[in-house]
């Protein structure tokens, strides 16, 4: 008997009330953050850097999740550098040897695809 009155006073629900409960799928999205792995950014010429770096924003280089190295990619090819983290340069812009980017064949003031070297 007991059972009985258990069932007899849980109320019964339709599915579209249980649908109720579930957020729409546009919800669950937006809880997750896009993760930006790469920008496409100015890079200029500059006589002070040594060869094989590159200056970089610290937020350019927190945001594209930077630590050592990093890439750039001009016309479809790829080029490794290390990252020298400067916050006396625009967020929007990179630094590299004016020797070294003319040898690869990259001009000043270019837009260029930077990423993460992996």
């Amino acid at each position: 008997m007991s059972e009985e009155r258990s069932e007899e006073e849980l109320p019964k629900l339709s599915i579209k009330d249980m649908l109720k409960v579930v957020p729409p799928p546009h919800l669950l999205k937006e809880g997750k953050s896009k993760k930006i792995l790469e920008k496409r950014v100015k890079i200029t010429y500059s006589d002070d850097i040594k060869e094989g770096h590159i200056l970089i924003h610290p937020r350019l280089a927190e945001m594209l999740n930077i630590k050592d190295q990093l890439e750039i990619s001009v016309k479809g090819r790829k080029r490794i550098f290390k990252a020298v983290l400067n916050d006396q340069i625009p967020e929007e812009e990179i630094r590299g040897n004016s020797q070294e980017l003319i040898r690869y064949g990259i001009a000043n003031n270019s837009i260029v695809v930077v990423r993460k070297h992996e």
